[in-house]
């Protein structure tokens, strides 16, 4: 999942987007835990920041069901 995330990070900049929006894929179809995913989203994020490379990004969205309680709560409390 870092790696999914990491390369779209990557494309954006490459094409100088200011926007970015990340599903909660695999929570429905492979039985991950959707507050996990929302984690490992917000992990490579924070990796990416991290590294102190320049960024066009502006607006970061995580998509996530509403029936998932935890992980929008996950998703909240990252802020």
């Amino acid at each position: 999942m870092k790696d999914i995330v990491t390369d779209c990070v990557e494309y954006t900049l490459r094409y100088r987007y200011t926007s970015i929006g990340f599903p909660v894929l695999g929570s429905e179809s492979v039985g991950y835990p959707p507050d996990e995913v929302v984690g490992w989203i917000v992990e490579a994020l924070a990796e990416f920041r991290q590294s102190g490379k320049e960024t066009t990004i502006k607006n970061v969205f995580i998509v996530v069901d509403p029936t998932h309680h935890l992980a929008v709560k996950h998703v909240s409390n990252t802020k």
